[in-house]
């Protein structure tokens, strides 16, 4: 690895930026290795923070994601409140969730990222909390982000992701 102040010899190196990203950032004689990750796919993602007042989880636990079967468009949803209790805020207690939307169905499910309105995503959000968690209450407070796939946000492995992984040994 070069850096400013010299090389260093690894083993490995882990990369943290989208598959397509690390392509056009490795030296041009890998040819091999930026093909294969070119064929990495990215996917948008919208993450929907609720915050509710009161301790209203009937659950605790990190979380549960959502079988692809039962829907394509809600992946999961993160207890944030038993997750990260470290977060909370002083004073009387809230409850704090993230829920994850869309992944390969986004498109199919809410439409364009860059034009889906807002009200729609938060409207979705909390009907899923009301369905699986049977809160009903309306959120405190809402944050609301779509991660969309030029970003690089979240990659997918399709079928036959393995052999593209194999070709990167």
């Amino acid at each position: 690895v070069h850096l400013d102040g010299g090389t260093m010899n690894a083993d490995h190196i882990f990369s943290s930026v989208p598959a397509k990203v690390l392509s056009r950032i490795l030296p041009q004689s890998w040819v091999t290795l930026c093909d294969s990750l070119r064929e990495i796919d990215s996917v948008s993602v919208t993450v929907v923070n609720l915050e509710y007042d009161g301790s209203v989880l009937p659950v605790t636990g990190f979380g549960h994601l959502v079988p692809s079967q039962e829907s394509s468009e809600i992946l999961g949803v993160v207890y944030d409140s038993c997750s990260y209790p470290q977060q909370d805020r002083v004073g009387p207690p809230t409850t704090r969730l993230t829920v994850m939307m869309g992944g390969s169905w986004f498109q199919e499910a809410f439409g364009d990222p860059d034009t889906v309105p807002q009200d729609h995503l938060l409207q979705r959000a909390t009907e899923t909390v009301r369905s699986h968690l049977g809160i009903t209450q309306t959120p405190l407070r809402a944050i609301i982000r779509v991660q969309k796939v030029r970003e690089g946000f979240v990659s997918i492995t399709p079928v036959k992701h393995f052999q593209v992984t194999v070709k990167l040994h």
